[in-house]
């Protein structure tokens, strides 16, 4: 079939409840909304990237035809074994060097039923951003907006009203009764650290 006629699927795939009880499905879904088909089933023996991965190789088992696929919410670990690792384990009989030795790859099985799949299938990975993600930027939005601006600071005499500066900024904004309420501040804590010493320099003489 030629790849102007191809039909373009989308696939969700998720690991719904609890993942320690195997419960995995997906849904095909045609592009133009015109069809969709969703599939339910649990591995009670399967948990964690391999029912991740379990999830995407059913879903692309069940299509009868050559389509093109937009594989819209696969996990990470899924995401990175096809876009960095298929190709080198298929070169390596689905082995990996470990200390000097060639062991299987972790879930070989289900990596080279992938491997098939996407030699029928031309398939692109994408992840869509949802109403979650949505609330959250809006969320950050606001307190951004709600933030005090960067041309205020803190008033000297630790009141909370901030005190605006000049356009220029720096010392040629402040007032000189600003600017005695911060040296009258410095003098301040340097005496009483020098006391602090002072008092430590005694009991170090008394040990």
């Amino acid at each position: 079939m030629s790849a102007t006629t191809d039909p373009h699927i989308l696939v969700s795939c998720r690991v719904g409840g609890d993942p320690s009880r195997g419960n995995w499905s997906f849904s095909l879904q045609a592009a133009d909304g015109t069809s969709r088909f969703e599939v339910k089933d649990r591995e009670p023996e399967t948990y964690g990237e391999r029912l991740e991965l379990l999830a995407v190789v059913r879903a692309l088992e069940a299509l009868d035809e050559p389509s093109r696929v937009t594989i819209c919410n696969a996990s990470e670990y899924v995401r990175r074994g096809v876009r960095f690792g298929l190709e080198q384990w298929r070169e390596q009989g689905w082995t990996w060097e470990c200390f000097g030795q060639w062991v299987p790859i972790k879930n070989d099985d289900l990596w080279q039923r992938l491997d098939r799949a996407l030699r029928l299938h031309r398939v692109k990975f994408r992840t869509w951003r949802l109403d979650t993600a949505h609330a959250q930027t809006t969320s950050t939005r606001r307190s951004l907006a709600t933030r005090p601006s960067r041309l205020t600071r803190p008033n000297p005499d630790c009141s909370t009203r901030p005190v605006m500066l000049s356009a220029g900024s720096g010392a040629a904004g402040r007032t000189p009764s600003d600017t005695q309420r911060r040296t009258s501040a410095a003098s301040g804590l340097w005496r009483r650290v020098r006391g602090g010493l002072t008092r430590c320099a005694t009991l170090v003489g008394l040990l």
